[in-house]
């Protein structure tokens, strides 16, 4: 049974094959890696009561991070962390986790999303729709991505561009 998160593109038999390599030697982070991605799965029930608190998350996946990753375990280690600072608003430090140039040639679509959303947050709407189509070619449109969409043309005062979007979503 292969598990993917349609929404990010994370499929679980892709991060099972760096922690076959890094074998049963208890590497140091496979120690701390089962603490941080509980953090992750409370997070989405978090945000839905409307009481998320990602300090912790943050400081586990800040720690992961020192650690020299393998390089699927490394970017869904940043992509955690920017999750994390993007609940708390931190717009600009979670774009600096999320350079492109990091995430070698075929990253998770999750790190388009993310990015579209801290340019939006940031009030950069022409550079997030940009980062949100890049997602969409990736993993195709879905409701949830035509409304972020409508929201940011209706933020540009764009409400003809930003209706359509709200109809097709």
């Amino acid at each position: 049974y292969d598990y993917e998160d349609l929404d990010t593109g994370i499929r679980v038999t892709a991060l099972l094959g760096p922690l076959m390599a890094a074998g049963a030697s208890g590497q140091a982070w496979m120690k701390e890696l089962p603490a941080a991605m509980a953090t992750v799965q409370t997070l989405y029930n978090d945000v839905i009561t409307g009481y998320p608190d990602t300090t912790e998350m943050e400081a586990r996946f800040r720690k992961l991070l020192e650690y020299s990753l393998p390089d699927e375990i490394e970017s869904l280690s940043k992509l955690m962390l920017a999750a994390a600072l993007i609940v708390q608003e931190r717009f600009e430090e979670a774009l600096e986790v999320m350079d492109p140039a990091d995430f070698g040639a075929e990253p998770s679509p999750l790190l388009y999303h993310q990015r579209g959303t801290c340019l939006g947050g940031l009030e950069r709407y022409d550079e997030a729709l940009q980062e949100y189509e890049t997602y969409s070619q990736l993993l195709g449109w879905d409701s949830s991505l035509r409304e972020l969409t409508a929201d940011l043309y209706l933020a540009k005062g764009d409400r003809e561009t930003a209706l359509e979007h709200s109809k097709m979503g």
